[in-house]
């Protein structure tokens, strides 16, 4: 058996053989002086101190520096490499212990006992460095006989960050001036102008010391003779991946180094050499490529715990965050994964992120599906969430299917909560998703329908943004292909179906740009696909409610058109079919709401038809269904929404008939409705748009009641709203439309109570803002009028302040432009009914300002004559009767 006992004398100063000395050593001073204090406190209770943090931060570093500066000062000093076995490494102290285990029938076990009491006799103080003590189950098992040494300072350099009983000594990123100071050591060239881009990229690599020192090294050698790789492209690189360096030379580092020799490779190699993933299982493993598709900020654990439920990930996460793969933030229940780790992670997982994302996807597309997500408590939820699954997107190398559903999801969840520019960008990823993939198989019908509703949802998008031109090139799109994939596959219900909205889509676009006869053309398509759909699927409820909505579609065109007795028409098909679907599926919330909006429109046409107690019957039922489900689904936006409409249709209604008081009250259930929905979502444009109208009927009808102050309350509070919404959104049709309505309501206002200048320059800008909407959409019927409406506040104003020429200018442009309108759209009882009062006003004009009896007659005469025929046309419409006996008064008053 060979001689374990050690020989007299023979124990040498050093143990082993020294570590490498660094030769640049720069921001650790005081950390230095920090750990030298700490080991020689006289309370001796620090004796081992674990020297941790992440890879690259200098550890070894400062553990090598302490050991030389401080030799001296101990009676024996000792570095071991514990490569995974803290056994192994203190074994290797046998030989300068005096030991000699050759031939030796101990066990290793017994072997390290000997050496344990040998390191307790040592004289105090002596000092033992451990370099990567990494393994916590390998320091568990050896820390017991390691806090025997209590004659020894113990140093361990380790990535562990939790161990009970253990002192910890952590070591972080350099400060941004050592660190600025670093990579000019190793990159001379650099130079201070560029100052904060070094901020940037030190910030970009998580202040690591050993990364700054490869990076800096990496441009020193590519850059030694001309500057060929600039710091902003590396900037560029880093904030792509660390790993992708777009270009990289052999450095050398002392870094893991083997042998007597400098490690020279890449920076790439090098990083990717720092995080060994083979040392964990697989379910720590997947929990790491989880965490490299996440964004790289703090994750709460309770996101972690939704987003992952069928996932038991709690011991995994704790071996992660104790072996110093992932930060634990203890107060904030949260985890944190440094960015090169993720990049590291990235690519040596990278043929298993697609299935690591799918635990991620399926809880993330269920919640931002579900209704629930879009309700007050669950928004800011979702919005996390939403984040977490853009950084997937950005994180999966390979598109497909799947991934392809997701981008919708998320885009969808941000146009119903109002980000319409962060869902144009989700759906055009989408959209380039799709084409790549369709490039990809050529002959998957579904890709390409899937690329063909990509542009559906960007059409859709820029029109919620106002931007019809750019909404119509993309139904154009989605058109196209809805009309090869129908022609390819004729007896595809779903391909027909897809056209059948196509058509829906470039009716509605080009009835909102004015163009009314054109759409009229597509919504008569659409029906007559949808019609041919039903035939053939008579039980389909999808494809009965699409029939619905283009009867719809076609009642509310051929009313823009004046075709009131032919809107009446559809708008009565709609509501059969509406009330057939209802009595089938009487629980189904779409189809009853449906069934409400098409009440709301049969009223809205008996109103215009002027027969109110019909029209209010309608809008009473309609209010019906939306209070029933409202109360069922009180946090569901659109039902809650829907509601506020009925009761300012409700509201409209009593005042046409009179009664302004129970208009009043609807109007203020409106606006309650509104107000709630607002606060809940102030980005959603719909809402902030709804509640601005809201405010407008209010001030209407306290108009109407004589409380001019309260009126200008509320029209103020609207022009508020409205001016924000136009800001945000300048480009946007409808709102740049309300801004200028919202000026006319003050005008008014300020007339009625006597503030002439001021209500001239309401009305200035509200026909500035006609003009501008009228100048890019020149057939747009809707902002025609608007603007004719505009020029006669200006006539009326002017006339008021006495400038009678120039109250003429705007009185003759008035009529000139409903004299167009008319022109084109003889039929519309409202655009003749408009030519009819600028008649009157020019007349009445001519009448009281230019004593011209003459020329008044001539447009009272005219006046008369239209209000003849809409009398004829709707015998029940009181208003044209009042205003065709007050022109023959007149008339008779200038005989």
């Amino acid at each position: 058996m060979a001689n374990t006992a050690p020989k007299p004398g023979s124990i040498p100063h050093a143990l082993t053989e020294p570590p490498f000395s660094p030769p640049v050593f720069i921001g650790r001073d005081k950390e230095l002086e920090n750990l030298h204090q700490r080991l020689f406190d006289t309370k001796g209770d620090q004796f081992l101190l674990m020297v941790n943090g992440q890879g690259g931060m200098g550890k070894t570093s400062l553990a090598s520096r302490y050991y030389h500066q401080h030799q001296q000062e101990y009676h024996h000093v000792a570095w071991v490499l514990s490569n995974k076995n803290i056994r192994a490494a203190l074994l290797q102290l046998a030989p300068g212990l005096g030991l000699d285990f050759a031939g030796s029938q101990l066990p290793p076990e017994e072997q390290l006992k000997v050496v344990m009491q040998q390191l307790t006799r040592l004289p105090s103080p002596s000092l033992l460095v451990i370099d990567n003590a990494n393994e916590v189950e390998d320091l568990r098992e050896h820390f017991l006989a390691l806090q025997r040494c209590s004659n020894l300072h113990l140093i361990l350099t380790s990535r562990i960050t939790s161990f009970s009983g253990a002192n910890f000594f952590p070591v972080q990123g350099l400060a941004q001036q050592a660190a600025q100071d670093l990579f000019k050591r190793y990159y001379p060239a650099h130079r201070p102008e560029e100052n904060d881009l070094l901020s940037d990229m030190i910030e970009a690599v998580g202040h690591n010391t050993l990364i700054i020192e490869l990076l800096a090294k990496n441009l020193n050698q590519i850059n030694r003779f001309q500057e060929q790789y600039t710091l902003q492209n590396l900037l560029n690189d880093l904030q792509d991946n660390i790993l992708l360096l777009s270009k990289s030379q052999e450095v050398s580092t002392a870094y893991q180094a083997k042998g007597t020799g400098l490690r020279h490779q890449s920076p790439e190699f090098i990083v990717l050499a720092m995080y060994d993933l083979r040392e964990l299982d697989e379910l720590q493993q997947q929990m790491m490529g989880i965490f490299a598709l996440l964004p790289n900020e703090e994750i709460l654990y309770s996101d972690l715990q939704l987003m992952l439920p069928e996932l038991e990930f709690q011991a995994a996460l704790a071996y992660l965050t104790d072996h110093g793969w992932v930060d634990y933030d203890q107060e904030e229940r949260s985890f944190k994964v440094n960015q090169v780790v993720q990049d590291v992670v990235r690519a040596k997982r990278a043929q298993f992120l697609r299935q690591d994302a799918n635990l991620l996807i399926n809880t993330i597309e269920e919640i931002l599906d579900n209704d629930e997500a879009l309700s007050k408590q669950f928004v800011a939820i979702s919005r996390r969430l939403l984040r977490f699954a853009e950084s997937c997107l950005q994180n999966i190398p390979h598109w497909d299917k799947r991934l392809l559903n997701l981008c919708w999801s998320i885009g969808d969840f941000y146009r119903k909560t109002g980000d319409l520019y962060a869902a144009l960008e989700s759906y055009e990823l989408m959209s380039k998703m799709s084409e790549g993939l369709v490039q990809a198989d050529p002959d998957n019908r579904w890709l390409k329908y899937d690329y063909a509703v990509s542009y559906q949802k960007i059409g859709a998008t820029y029109t919620d943004l106002g931007d019809l031109r750019k909404a119509l090139i993309q139904y154009e799109k989605y058109y196209e292909l809805s009309e090869e994939l129908n022609r390819l596959y004729p007896d595809e219900m779903q391909f027909k179906n897809g056209l059948a909205i196509s058509y829906e889509k470039l009716g509605s676009t080009h009835s909102s740009l004015g163009n009314l006869s054109k759409a009229l053309e597509y919504f008569e398509d659409e029906t007559k696909l949808f019609e041919e759909l039903y035939r053939t699927y008579p039980d389909n409820v999808s494809l009965k409610r699409g029939l619905a909505i283009s009867y719809s579609k076609l009642g509310e065109t051929h009313s823009s058109l004046g075709n009131l007795s032919k809107a009446l028409e559809y708008f009565e098909e709609r509501s059969r079919l509406g009330e057939e679907l209802y009595r089938t599926y009487p629980d189904n919330v779409s189809l009853k709401r449906g069934l409400a909006i098409s009440y709301s429109k049969l009223g809205s046409t008996h109103s215009s038809l002027g027969n109110l107690s019909k029209a209010l019957e309608y809008f009473e039922d309609g209010t019906e269904l939306f209070e029933e489900l409202y109360r069922t689904y009180p946090d569901n936006v659109s039902l809650k929404r829907g509601l506020a409409i009925s009761y300012s249709k409700l509201g409209e209604t009593h005042s046409s008939l009179g009664n302004l008081s129970k208009a009043l009250e609807y109007f203020e259930d409106e606006t309650e409705l509104f107000e709630e929905l607002y606060r809940s979502y102030p980005d959603n444009v719909s809402l902030k748009h709804g509640l601005a109208i809201s405010y407008e009927k209010l001030g209407t009808t306290h108009s109407s009641l004589g409380n001019l102050n309260k009126a200008l309350e509320y029209f103020e509070d609207e022009a508020t709203l409205m001016q924000e919404l136009y800001h945000s959104y300048p480009d946007n049709v409808s709102l740049k439309n309300g801004l200028a309505i919202s000026y006319e309501k003050l005008g008014s206002t300020h007339s009625s109570l006597d503030n002439l200048s001021k209500a001239l320059e309401y009305f200035e800008e509200r026909s500035r803002l006609g003009e501008e909407l009228y100048r890019t959409y020149p057939d747009n019927v809707s902002l025609k009028r608007g603007l004719a409406i505009s020029y006669e506040k200006l006539g009326s104003t002017h006339s008021s302040l006495g400038n009678l020429n120039k109250a003429l200018e705007y009185f003759e442009d008035e009529t000139e432009l409903f004299e167009e309108l008319y022109h084109s759209y003889p039929d519309n009882v409202s655009l003749k009914n408009g030519l009819a009062i600028a008649y009157w006003k020019l007349g009445n004009f001519h009448r009281k300002k230019q004593e011209d009896p003459q020329q008044a007659r001539h447009y009272f005469q005219l006046a008369e004559q239209h209000w003849s025929e809409l009398v004829e046309l709707a015998p029940a419409y009181a208003k044209f009767k009042e205003h065709l006996e007050r022109v023959k008064s007149d008339l008779a008053d200038l005989a």
